[in-house]
């Protein structure tokens, strides 16, 4: 699986329906995969909404937040999908701010990776119409056996950012999303998944490399600066990304920020350095998406997948601009009749 994506926001305001209508202008404009993204809505029930709408392209999620779904329950929402749009759904998973799940809803695994690791193997017998999943400490499913299997295998991403997560992600996975990475820093995180790929007796060629490239264009470069900086600063409170941007030659940045946010500071982006954002962000005017996809798939990434945020207009505005923009077929996609959106 190659080419390139485009990921859609999920944010209030944004309704289902113009979630599907991105989604066809993004398949009109030669996009081989579209995925969305969870805040605001049902990253799934995007995901169907997306697939009403477009006939070729490949639609997913990214991504599913595994940390407040039983896999059992994906496993069937997944398997639905994929027959109802003739293996156009892809599933991509990731514990997401555990911190989060367990401050507002009271659920967060204490061992992330144990977690993933059942919840594939779960989501994967029920699929599969087994009943013998592997037992875990997570999830005791025993004796569950659909009424229907699923006719084709649905691939798996999974979202990784730290080395054992990765190298689980070789292990099991169809594809893994990267996230928050320099281009520079794909060769160490690659290095982790080859681990988990060797385990398995797989090779790079069994899995594929995606990666999310926040992005924010504007014609106003100064603007997209400020944009980009406020989305470094709105990750680094988060684990994870704060341990990948450290990785990637940033703690003394990250470390300015955290104690402006910690100190309730509303300036906290500003401490985010030019060279962050130029690592970490693509940013600047519409001609700089080229540059930069160039670069990620050099650095060893198969599918980029472009993460339009807003710089100064919404959410919807940045997402058609990235997709006219990025257009693989070079031209701005056509107008198509509207259709329902069910």
């Amino acid at each position: 699986m190659n080419g390139l994506a485009v990921s859609l926001a999920s944010r209030s305001g944004i309704s289902a329906a113009q979630i599907a209508d991105l989604a066809r202008a993004a398949e009109d404009a030669g996009f081989d995969s579209v995925f969305l993204a969870e805040r605001c809505a049902d990253s799934l029930a995007l995901a169907h909404s997306a697939l009403l709408a477009t006939e070729r392209i490949t639609v997913g999620t990214a991504i599913a937040n595994a940390g407040v779904r039983h896999p059992a329950l994906t496993a069937l929402t997944a398997a639905t999908l994929a027959e109802e749009s003739g293996g156009r759904f892809l599933l991509g998973l990731g514990v997401a701010n555990a911190a989060l799940n367990e401050r507002v809803l009271g659920l967060a695994p204490t061992r992330p990776v144990t977690y993933m690791r059942e919840y594939v193997g779960v989501l994967r017998a029920v699929m599969e119409g087994r009943a013998d999943p592997p037992p875990g400490e997570y999830f005791p499913v025993a004796g569950f056996v659909p009424d229907r299997r699923s006719d084709g295998r649905v691939p798996v991403f999974l979202a990784a950012l730290l080395p054992r997560m990765l190298a689980l992600a070789g292990e099991l996975a169809d594809g893994v999303f990267l996230n928050l990475m320099a281009a520079a820093q794909l060769p160490a995180a690659l290095a982790h998944l080859d681990v988990g790929l060797a385990r398995a007796g797989r090779t790079r060629a069994d899995i594929v490399v995606a990666c999310i490239l926040p992005c924010c264009i504007s014609e106003d470069v100064d603007a997209a600066a400020r944009a980009a900086r406020q989305v470094v600063a709105g990750y680094a409170m988060h684990p994870a990304a704060g341990a990948v941007f450290s990785e990637s030659g940033f703690a003394d940045d990250l470390m300015r920020v955290r104690e402006r946010l910690t100190a309730g500071a509303e300036n906290a982006a500003a401490a985010v350095s030019d060279a962050m954002i130029d690592a970490l962000i693509v940013h600047g005017r519409p001609d700089a998406l080229s540059g930069r996809i160039r670069a990620y798939r050099e650095a060893g990434v198969d599918l980029p997948v472009l993460f339009p945020m807003p710089v100064d207009n919404g959410w919807t505005a940045p997402m058609t601009c990235v997709i006219r923009n990025a257009a693989p077929n070079g031209t701005t996609p056509p107008q198509r009749k509207d259709v329902r959106h069910v």
